[in-house]
């Protein structure tokens, strides 16, 4: 009885986490697309060549996955062959959170997709045609500078990024309980957002179009020449400090716009909505009906 306990004792110290480190070198062919998930914090540092730097906790170096498949790499954790005593242990209140770093290096990435609780991050600005990134669950994107065509930001759950964008084209969906801050220059700037997904941008751009439903808070700052706000739900959006010369406004439900058009705003609404707007423009009233038109104090 007393060999089981010590053999059960050995096993337990074998599996706990501990502040022992493990570095994995990798080189890697050529890939455009990164797709981390776990908890893994990753950074991507421009380079001429492709490789990576894992640093992981030595008890889960066995379970670390951190390879290419076509075009993509992939940085993970095969969660189903870790043993259930240091699941168990990993997911105690009381132990610390195990060490999951990545330093990737490559000329660019085109597209980035991140889920569960990975944190993500670009070392310096990047240029490429065309970029994308996706984040859900609890993945936090931190400090990334994009020059490009095209922009596509795609935030679900309780994703939150902090991102920084110089395109022609950008858009931005939102979703669930997602917050995106972005700092942005584009021609065209396309906002989708619904449930109580917030975003707060400032910027310059010729044209942007959103589009918010749920309980969405759309918040904008900056220039543009023309603003378009398809609003419902009790979606909120605050263009009050957005200077454009003309607006267009879609409301239903109860949503709410503050706007700030110099020459000409469209309008049309119904429900219980509300347009709060700022300056002196000239009206264009296709509808509005059980809904309220106030100024701005």
């Amino acid at each position: 009885m007393k060999k089981i306990f010590v053999l059960a004792a050995l096993l337990a110290t074998a599996l706990s986490l501990s502040a022992q480190t493990k570095e994995i070198k990798k080189e890697y062919s050529a890939f455009s697309v990164m797709e981390v998930s776990n908890a893994f914090d990753v950074t991507l540092i421009p380079s001429e060549d492709y490789s990576a730097v894992l640093t992981v906790d030595e008890v889960l170096e066995s379970y670390v996955q951190a390879f290419i498949k076509g075009k993509t790499l992939y940085i993970t954790l095969d969660t189903k062959s870790i043993p259930k005593e240091l699941k168990k242990q990993m997911n105690s209140k009381n132990t610390p959170a195990p060490v999951l770093k990545a330093v990737v290096r490559a000329p660019s990435v085109s597209s980035v997709i991140l889920s569960d609780d990975t944190v993500f991050g670009i070392a310096e600005p990047i240029q490429v045609d065309k970029f994308s990134i996706s984040a859900s669950g609890n993945a936090k994107v931190k400090g990334l500078s994009i020059q490009a065509k095209s922009a596509d930001v795609t935030l679900d759950k309780k994703a939150e990024a902090n991102m920084k964008i110089a395109a022609t084209t950008v858009n931005v969906n939102l979703s669930s309980s997602s917050k995106l801050t972005l700092e942005q220059e584009a021609t065209n700037f396309n906002i989708q957002s619904s449930g109580s997904g917030e975003l707060t941008s400032t910027g310059t751009s010729k044209a942007i179009s959103a589009t918010t439903s749920g309980s969405s808070v759309v918040t904008l700052n900056g220039s543009t020449s023309s603003l378009e706000v398809k609003g419902s739900g009790s979606s909120n959006v605050n263009a009050v400090t957005l200077t454009t010369s003309n607006a267009s406004v879609v409301l239903s439900n109860s949503c709410t716009v503050t706007e700030n058009a110099s020459d000409a705003i469209k309008v049309e609404m119904s429900g219980k909505s509300t347009l709060i707007f700022n300056g002196n423009p000239k009206f264009d009233i296709v509808l509005v009906k059980t809904s309220t038109i106030q100024r701005y104090k």
